[in-house]
């Protein structure tokens, strides 16, 4: 957001002729990212318990499962998050943007699943 808001300064302040064009897409580009950074933020909630995990998203419909039900956790690097697969066919994303990811992982290798990249 800052690098829009730097931009978009830049093209108020300087004249650069002809180069509205990529300077209008760069301010376009980060402040979509940062917009979708600020919802992913702000937005994503999760808690659980010692049965029960739940989060919630604008991404995706509620998700809900059974710390019983876990079947396995995967690491996605190129998301940074960590995708729960519960026995039913649940998939609970956890990103490891939010508060309090830690704990869940805490959690779960405390149940015996084993995490690399925490």
């Amino acid at each position: 957001m800052a690098i829009t808001a730097g931009t978009v300064l830049v093209l108020l302040i300087v004249d650069y002729g002809s180069q509205f064009l990529p300077l209008i897409g760069i301010a376009t580009l980060f402040g979509v990212i940062g917009f979708y950074l600020l919802l992913e933020s702000y937005s994503t909630k999760g808690y659980f318990d010692r049965q029960h995990i739940y989060v919630t998203s604008y991404w995706s419909k509620s998700k809900r499962g059974l710390w019983k039900d876990l079947g396995s956790v995967a690491f996605k690097k190129n998301g940074q998050y960590f995708e729960l697969l519960c026995v039913d066919g649940t998939k609970i994303a956890l990103s490891k943007m939010l508060r309090g990811h830690g704990a869940v992982c805490a959690h779960v290798e405390s149940l015996g699943v084993h995490l690399d990249d925490v």
